[in-house]
């Protein structure tokens, strides 16, 4: 079956830690330290390579992800409550984040990213209901927060 993916915006990702993580108590953390890190990071194509990225665009070599998981209450878990540091969009921590609980770095440099949107089968006709929550998904397309 053939299946069309409609991007309505780019999502941002930046290095995750808890807000009172070793590496957080420094003014800036280098390439080097973050790379020592404990890093948890989701076990997706895109999220790994755009991790990977982030080190070689530093002229450093990838480091070791001490755990790779489809499980987004796992990198939660650690992030909260153990010395990890992850690579995450903002949409998936935004409690966290707004409670002060997690981090967000931001190094000066081009953030991954990676396409937010909707997909769906072609050629299925959509219900009244499945048109109105495609209506409201494109609404977000210039507001995604």
């Amino acid at each position: 079956t053939d299946v069309d993916f409609e991007e309505l915006w780019q999502e941002n990702a930046s290095v995750l830690m808890r807000a009172d993580h070793p590496l957080s108590q420094t003014d800036q953390p280098s390439w080097n330290d973050l790379a020592a890190a404990r890093w948890i990071v989701a076990d997706h194509p895109a999220t790994i390579e755009g991790w990977s990225k982030m080190f070689l665009n530093q002229d450093l070599p990838v480091p070791t992800i001490s755990i790779r998981t489809s499980s987004v209450q796992l990198v939660k878990g650690c992030l909260l409550q153990d010395d990890y540091v992850s690579l995450g969009d903002h949409s998936t921590y935004r409690q966290e984040i707004a409670s002060g609980q997690l981090i967000s770095l931001d190094f000066g440099q081009p953030r991954y990213q990676r396409p937010a949107g909707i997909f769906r089968r072609c050629g299925v006709k959509l219900s009244a209901n499945e048109r109105a929550l495609w209506a409201a998904l494109r609404s977000t397309k210039d507001h995604p927060n």
